[in-house]
């Protein structure tokens, strides 16, 4: 199921507010369910790629999201 949600919500990015900004949290203050849910988008990446062929995956794997246009 986590894996799922890690396809369905797009790519993990730990984030934390600081004087209502929203920045990328530092990997070096990930705690571990960060930690947890990054493994997760990378198995759901892993699941998604070994089911490509060879010609599907050139054409996608420049690509920074689903979302992009090729």
């Amino acid at each position: 199921m986590d894996v799922w949600d890690a396809v369905t919500n797009g790519r993990y990015q730990p984030q934390v507010v600081a004087n209502n900004v929203a920045q990328d949290k530092p990997k070096a203050d990930s705690s571990d369910d960060d930690k947890k849910k990054f493994q997760y988008d990378l198995k759901a990446r892993n699941i998604l790629i070994s089911s490509l062929g060879v010609n599907e995956y050139r054409s996608v794997s420049h690509c920074k999201t689903a979302k992009d246009p090729d």
